[in-house]
């Protein structure tokens, strides 16, 4: 009997001891037996079958009164974790975190009394007092100091723990060695421990004596120390996504508390962040709705500080290889070894490996470094004092950071998850604006990727944005954010919807403000009668007395609106980078017009409108809007007006920030435009001399050097801005080296505890600029600079040296630019093919292209690009012109707009010409839906653009040196990328002209005819197609079948435009002649003279066979004449070949005059015409 009975006690000692550890102290507890009892039922079981234990039972007794008391008055003031949300700890004693409401002694509630918990605090002095063992009498001692504490007695509860030496004689070896008698010790342990910091806490919060810090610090310190040694390490797997007991409870309540409290008042920066890193250690292993709330503040807390760290230079990695130290543990040692120890745990994800992983994949910006030793790293090279992003100026030197940062915003994203209903309207979640703000701050520093990194940001503001209602800056982030992730479709209606909410609430406080106006208005007019005003007076008392009970919440209510209230000035300034984006990217100047003529009216309105830094770039941006919106419009009659007002608002926004290098650079394409390249290269060399690391300004400068015809100057100028970006981008990479994450370095050592922020941010960071360019787009402008740079080594050496220089430019494509699958095949030309030189066929081209035999994919080819021999009736209908071999059908593209290409310098495109369309890969239809999707689309349509170039300026360089064979491969590879783009069939046009009649199956210049009408179905404003399909007109009037194919091509005639032209003007502006010839329009037919009447017959036969062919030559010189007038009216107004062939129409036409003033202006635009269009040359900007 004795045995079963002791059985049966130490099954509810058990029972007892589990059901504390638990914590469910409102709830029927399992005693053992498989039936679930009361508190009261367990408690009374465990003292008759252990009669001989008296305190344990009492003192549960006690416990279960005090903790169940706390949960209804907890209940009773709507205390719960979501009060924690406004916590907050900055660095040197900013901010504070809550403490749960004190239980008053003399008060009462629905299941609470303040006498029944003074009671339970002097039943368990009265039994501290009969304990008479250690270990009894130190957990009787925390439990009661917990009491006080709840209660609001903070001195006596760290008195008692004093009393009894907790600190000093608790044997924390045995608790962490799992020794202790029950499980529940340990955690009686850690509440004690806990409590001493949290009672010393409030006392320094109360009393501001810096001497509490070290006790509060120590209490929380030890009681982590013993969390760490129970659950941490292996434990912590081994407990994965366990429910929390007291032991969890009470150690993420010193993680918590400790956090916070070690980054507003620890002795280092590093302590805080390690005990930051601490706690995210361990939450990895709560299940997923535990202490939801806390987490979030510890997640949005880690993140600024890490912002912070970074900033100031004193981020550490995390440590490892620490051991505890020996030392009291009220000393920083001792702390600061357990914050190590701990931290030493957190997992951090390597990122950075990752990302670089995925560019390795899609062979893109790879650096090819040419031995050259950067060891003295220089930061960025601006020398302009504009910064208008100082977080620009800082750079993590490693991937530590990087990787750290990235994975406490996906730990914060996966919690997001988890958190709280939508808010009712008008309330402002401050934490969620808080956790923004960090969010963003991290990824500016980090060097605003965009990508995958930036995909992940904007999911976690879409969630965020569901936890606060109508949120300015959360829109405003957003918007941000869709455009570094190229999702520019979303990221107009994030605008939108930003633009809306700022506007409804400005309307708002207009209303509340003019309603204030009149009520003041009224009163003082005081015209009512006396009895009216007496009675009105005492209804407005009783109003008063209603609207006082709810005036403070009324007004906290109010600065929470306020928190999420936009300035004037960011407001501003968000709509010039919305009006920036709508031009650039979503190419709708009209809107990028009216977003930005929105700014100057409320800058114009606004006291705000004294920062000249902000009117500056106001004016700037309205003027290249206006540059982009005259060329997207073509209006001969409203260009010249547009770019007048485009020039003045430039130099106006010089005047106000002369440090701005985008403006110098706008103003210089304008000024180029304008044709006044002296004033276009002193701006392009400010630009250059403000910002030197920026590729496109010195693209720009070496363009307006060769308008100049100074072409060994302009191939000076790009070599030194080739070899500038060279060595910037070598000297970045050695610099940001990759470094492996938990305390290793790359070679597998373990890595010291160093600082690994940089004060200097890369070298090609441009600090001035308000726009900077993505890696991406500067790997696409030194490319772009390559090109030119072949165009001009092309001119001073000669073709042969530039067709040697271009395998290099295509290597460059492939390592940098390619990301593609199609895009990288076949993309580098083969070294004999490059060289010009014949093969062993003899026939000047190679067996093999990029180690893949021609034969392979010849039938990919277009109909039109086959050797003689190969088919009978390739050329007679144009229906074989629109199919390319590959399947794919030219009608089935899309017209997005990309890249221009090089025509290779046959024709200058117009300066403002549109960009070419790009057919829709015909192997998929889906349509993009997805942000990686959408962008990855994207980049296939430049880089297919960008191919085609290079294919089809290596086409016309070959043509150009007389290898006609080569020049076929090239047009092959071009039509074989980009089957829909223009300049491919002009480039086939100029071969076939070049191409003896014997070798193909009709007569040159007829191929050559339909070839430029392929050009101009591809874009109907194609200028150099129109301009050769012009020429070749002028030149064979009487070519058979001309006329038909030119009606049924939708060629324009003298029927459709006429053409008087203008006097000659001192200052020249083609663009203003442009507008002469519309607005001075006349009707004018070329007709053959009417020859007199003759009776002979013979005479008769004669005369009318001359008049059939004069007839025939007027007609054709007729749409000559339209084409080229309609052309200098629109897309060619700065062609001279334009100009110049219009005065060959008025040579044959008999009007002299006319045609000397349009020699006059092509020679006025030859002048100054540089060696490849800007819009063509230069990436799009605004």
């Amino acid at each position: 009997m004795s045995s079963a009975k002791g059985a049966k006690g130490a099954t509810y000692a058990r029972a007892l001891d589990a059901a504390r550890l638990r914590g469910q102290w409102e709830d029927n507890q399992q005693s053992g037996t498989g039936k679930d009892i009361p508190w009261a039922e367990l408690i009374r079981k465990y003292m008759k079958h252990n009669p001989n234990e008296q305190i344990t039972p009492s003192v549960a007794t006690a416990e279960q009164q005090i903790r169940s008391a706390l949960l209804a008055f907890y209940k009773d003031k709507d205390f719960d974790d979501s009060q924690h949300l406004s916590d907050f700890a900055g660095f040197k004693g900013v901010g504070k975190t809550v403490f749960e409401p004190i239980l008053p002694i003399d008060g009462s509630g629905q299941g609470w009394s303040g006498e029944g918990f003074a009671n339970a605090i002097e039943q368990l002095d009265k039994l501290r007092s009969s304990a008479r063992n250690t270990l009894t009498k130190q957990t009787v001692a925390a439990l009661q100091a917990f009491a006080q504490f709840a209660s609001g007695q903070d001195e006596n509860a760290v008195e008692l723990l004093h009393e009894v030496r907790f600190l000093e004689d608790v044997d924390r070896e045995a608790v962490k060695s799992g020794q202790a008698e029950g499980d529940y010790t340990a955690a009686i342990i850690m509440m004690g421990f806990t409590v001493y910091g949290m009672a010393n806490e409030r006392l320094f919060e109360k009393r501001k004596d810096a001497g509490y810090v070290p006790f509060a610090l120590a209490g929380y310190a030890s009681s982590i120390d013993v969390h760490e040694a129970l659950r941490g390490g292996k434990a912590a797997k081994a407990l994965r996504g366990l429910p929390p007991d007291e032991i969890e409870r009470w150690g993420e309540t010193a993680l918590y508390r400790n956090a916070l409290f070690s980054v507003r008042h620890g002795s280092t920066p590093a302590l805080g962040l390690n005990a930051l890193r601490a706690y995210q250690a361990n939450a990895g292993r709560w299940t997923a709705n535990f202490r939801t709330p806390q987490r979030l503040v510890i997640f949005r807390t880690y993140l600024a500080v890490l912002n912070q760290s970074l900033v100031s230079g004193v981020y550490r990695s995390p440590p490892a290889g620490v051991e505890l130290s020996k030392d009291d543990c009220r000393s920083a040692a001792y702390q600061s070894s357990v914050m190590a120890l701990a931290a030493s745990r957190v997992e951090v994800r390597d990122f950075e490996s990752e990302r670089r992983s995925r560019l390795q994949a899609d062979q893109k910006n790879t650096l090819n470094s040419s031995g050259k030793n950067h060891s003295g790293h220089i930061g960025p090279r601006t020398t302009s004092k504009r910064r208008p992003a100082p977080w620009r100026e800082f750079s993590p030197s490693s991937s530590w950071w990087t990787n750290e940062f990235l994975t406490a915003q996906k730990t914060a994203a996966e919690c997001l998850e988890r958190t709280a209903e939508f808010p009712r309207a008008g309330k402002v979640n401050k934490a969620a604006l808080e956790l923004a703000d960090e969010l963003i701050k991290g990824w500016r520093v980090n060097g605003e990727r965009g990508g995958f990194e930036a995909d992940e940001l904007v999911d976690i503001l879409y969630t965020l944005s569901r936890f606060t209602f109508h949120s300015q800056r959360i829109s405003r982030l957003l918007f941000n954010v869709l455009v570094a992730a190229e999702n520019y479709e979303e990221a107009k209606k994030a605008l939108q919807l930003y633009i809306q909410i700022v506007d409804k609430a400005r309307e708002g406080d207009a209303a509340d403000a003019a309603g204030l106006v009149e009520e003041a208005k009224r009163r003082e007019q005081g015209k009512e009668g006396p009895t009216k005003v007496i009675r009105e007076a005492q209804d407005e008392d009783e109003e008063d007395q209603k609207i006082a009970l709810k005036s403070e919440e009324a007004k906290a209510s109010a600065q929470e609106v306020h928190v999420d209230h936009d300035s004037d000035q960011v407001y501003i300034d968000t709509l010039l980078t919305g009006a920036y984006v709508y031009t650039l990217y979503l190419h709708d100047a009209r809107g990028g017009d009216a977003l930005a003529r929105k700014a100057s009216e409320l800058l114009a309105n606004n006291e705000v409108g004294r920062d000249h830094v902000l009117l500056a770039k106001s004016k700037r941006i309205s003027g290249a809007v206006r540059i982009a919106y005259s060329r997207q419009e073509n209006n001969a009659l409203l260009r010249p007006q547009q770019q007048d007002d485009a020039l003045s608002l430039l130099k106006q926004s010089i005047t106000f920030d002369d440090q701005s290098s985008e403006t110098y650079y706008q103003l210089a394409q304008l000024q180029s435009e304008l044709n006044d390249i002296k004033s276009a290269v002193r701006s392009a060399r400010r630009a250059v001399e403000l910002e030197p690391a920026q590729v496109e300004y010195w693209h720009l400068l070496a363009l307006l050097v060769s308008a100049q015809k100074d072409y060994r100057g302009a191939l000076r100028v790009a070599e030194e801005g080739l070899a500038e970006a060279e060595d910037d981008d070598e000297a970045d990479q050695e610099s940001h080296e990759p470094v492996a994450v938990n305390g290793t370095s790359a070679n597998g050592t373990l890595s010291k505890l160093s600082p690994v922020a940089s004060a200097n941010a890369k070298r090609t960071t441009l600090l001035s600029v308000d726009f900077p360019p993505s890696s991406r787009q500067r790997s696409e402008s030194i490319l772009r600079l390559m090109i030119t740079h072949n165009a001009l080594e092309e001119l001073v050496e000669g073709a042969q040296a530039a067709i040697e220089a271009q395998r290099e430019i295509f290597e460059f494509f492939h390592n940098r630019l390619a990301t593609h699958q199609h895009a990288q095949r076949q993309i580098v030309p083969s070294s004999s093919l490059m060289n010009g030189r014949p093969n062993a066929n003899g026939n000047g081209t190679t067996g093999v292209v990029n180690g893949h035999s021609q034969n392979h994919h010849t039938h990919r080819f277009s109909t039109l690009l086959h050797g003689p021999g190969q088919s009978s009736n390739r050329f007679h209908s144009l229906t074989g012109l629109g199919h390319s071999g590959s399947g794919h059908n030219l009608w089935d593209g899309t017209n997005n707009t990309v890249s221009s290409k090089h025509d290779g310098g046959a024709v200058g495109a117009s300066g403002n010409s549109a960009q070419p369309a790009v057919a829709r890969d015909g192997e998929d239809d889906h349509v993009p839906i997805t942000s990686v999707e959408i962008r990855n689309a994207r980049h296939h349509k430049e880089e297919v653009a960008l191919l085609s170039s290079l294919w089809l300026m290596a086409a016309a360089t070959f043509r150009r040196n007389g290898s006609l064979s080569e020049c076929r491969v090239a047009v092959q590879e071009a039509e074989r990328v980009d089957p829909a783009c223009g300049d491919v069939w002009l480039q086939l046009a100029l071969w076939f002209e070049r191409q003896p009649t014997e070798h193909v199956d009709e007569p040159s210049t007829g191929l050559a005819i339909q070839s430029l009408y392929k050009a101009m179905s591809c874009k109907q404003d194609h200028v150099g197609a129109a301009v050769h399909l012009a020429r070749l007109f002028i030149s064979n009037p009487l070519y058979p079948s001309l006329q038909q194919d030119a009606i049924k091509s939708g060629i324009p005639s003298l029927k459709d435009v006429a053409s008087p032209l203008p006097q000659t003007t001192e200052n020249f502006q083609a663009s203003k002649l442009a507008g002469e010839l519309l607005t001075k329009t006349q009707s004018r037919k070329i007709s053959a003279p009417t020859p007199k009447s003759d009776s002979a017959a013979d005479d008769r036969d004669e005369t009318n066979s001359a008049l059939v062919e004069e007839r025939k030559r007027a007609a054709t010189l007729s749409m000559a004449e339209g084409l080229l007038v309609n052309l200098t009216q629109t897309s060619g107004w700065s062609s001279p070949e334009a100009w110049l062939y219009l005065s060959k129409v008025m040579q044959q036409t008999g009007r002299p005059e006319r045609q000397r003033e349009c020699l006059e202006y092509a020679l006025q635009l030859e002048r100054t015409k540089p060696v490849r269009p800007l819009t063509a040359a230069l990436r799009p900007s605004c």
